[in-house]
């Protein structure tokens, strides 16, 4: 069976059926604990911000810096943004 709006034949052999069905319920269940992280996360970020006053926007880009590893990165891109803003914005001419 051939579907006109797009390139794909239903598979016929009921082994490769039911390896798309495990493949879909495998994928299902990451995508229910990518659910779950998220929000647990959620909570993380809450408790930051209500109960140790962490501006949630400052804590999730902790986060972020924090787990790739890229605070260097993020000082020298704030350091070039800087002297840029204040070379062009001073400058009375």
């Amino acid at each position: 069976m051939s579907n006109e709006n797009n390139d794909y034949t239903v598979p016929s052999d009921p082994a490769i059926r039911k390896r798309i069905r495990d493949a879909v319920s495998e994928a299902s269940a990451v995508q229910q604990k990518i659910d779950d992280y998220k929000a647990a996360l959620k909570d993380i970020v809450e408790v930051a911000k209500t109960d140790l006053e962490v501006p949630k926007k400052t804590f999730t880009k902790m986060v972020k810096t924090f787990h790739k590893q890229e605070y260097a990165a993020v000082r020298y891109d704030n350091e070039v943004f800087q002297e840029f803003y204040e070379t062009v914005m001073e400058d009375k001419n």
